[in-house]
């Protein structure tokens, strides 16, 4: 019916321009509820079913390319947020302190008297006291962007336990990605017969892609559906790291100095666990090319950068103490 109205051949006539609106409104409705269904669909095991009719309804209105770049989209901006709240030095802090509430928090029996004169001093002007306390703390808590005293194993722990949240969501979001390249594969419409995924890797402005297993066997020569993904999460990843560093020394010096050999095993085994869970299956997997793993390790960047600027200084000054100044030169160059 758009096409038709859009066509131009229908206009001035009364009845078709008393519905224009309509069909616009309907229109517009009928995409964003598929998108939501797809978006949905992408992201809750329940709901695997739905992706196929979302691609179908997506393919009748003409815009199949477009609304599965714009889910692809979503999910990347969905792990940028994820990797954004996961060093975020601010909430790491008040995660902290919620923890250690919940730990050391007032239990009931504290107040025995609950409907006598303990309970009469919550309100009124013990309560806007309490309030003003509360209010103090959660300035003092957002604007701590490092550990008090003695919490340090407290923060770093907690912020591992972000950090290995954040890379199993990483593989969650993947493997839905990729169930839906593995639907596009599958699927054709009824009528053509044409396959989703040609029809996705045939729109123009898509990139080529480098060598892979895939192409050798014959496979198409831009970038899949997951490949593209992959391309534009860990260069969303990297943004998030590269700020977060800048941002926050307490990140910087825990991800990027103490723990970094610890951080690169933890994603540099990413790959390799998303090829075993999609190894055997009717389409190609993910996870088992070199290209993939070093793009999730270009990611980790800054964090290698400061990891090295550290170690580059601590090798120099343990070669200063071994070949003391000398009339303004190292000992060492002396020596050579």
């Amino acid at each position: 019916v758009e096409f038709l109205v859009s066509d131009g051949e229908l206009d001035g006539i009364e009845v078709v321009d008393c519905h224009r609106a309509w069909l616009g409104t309907v229109s517009s409705s009928l995409r964003r509820r598929t998108e939501m269904v797809l978006n949905r669909a992408i992201t809750e095991v329940n709901y695997q079913s739905e992706v196929a009719p979302a691609l179908q309804s997506f393919f009748n209105l003409g815009i199949l390319p477009e609304r599965v770049e714009s889910a692809v989209t979503w999910v990347v901006n969905n792990i940028a947020e994820e990797a954004r709240g996961a060093l975020d030095a601010h909430a790491l802090g008040e995660a902290v302190e919620a923890a250690r509430a919940q730990g050391s928090g007032p239990s009931s029996e504290d107040n025995p008297g609950g409907d006598g004169a303990g309970a009469r001093s919550t309100s009124g002007f013990g309560s806007a006291a309490q309030k003003l306390r509360a209010r103090a703390a959660a300035v003092t808590k957002s604007s701590r962007i490092k550990p008090p005293s003695g919490q340090e194993r407290e923060w770093k722990a907690m912020l591992w336990s972000r950090v290995e949240a954040l890379e199993a969501s990483i593989r969650t979001w993947s493997l839905r990605v990729w169930n839906l390249q593995r639907v596009l594969s599958k699927k054709r419409d009824p009528v053509s017969h044409v396959c989703f995924a040609e029809l996705v890797y045939s729109a123009p402005g898509r990139r080529r892609a480098g060598p892979s297993s895939a192409r050798e066997q014959g496979g198409p020569q831009v970038e899949t559906v997951f490949e593209g993904f992959w391309h534009r999460m860990t260069g969303a990843l990297h943004g998030e790291i590269e700020k977060a560093a800048r941002a926050y020394p307490f990140v910087r010096s825990v991800l990027g100095v103490q723990d970094y050999p610890k951080l690169r095993a933890l994603f540099r085994t990413l790959p390799a666990r998303l090829a075993q869970r999609t190894a055997g299956k009717s389409v190609a997997g993910i996870g088992n090319t070199n290209e993939e793993v070093q793009a999730i390790l270009r990611a980790l960047q800054p964090l290698l950068e400061v990891f090295l600027a550290q170690s580059h200084h601590r090798l120099k000054e343990t070669v200063e103490v071994m070949f003391p100044r000398k009339d303004g030169e190292s000992g060492f160059k002396a020596k050579q």
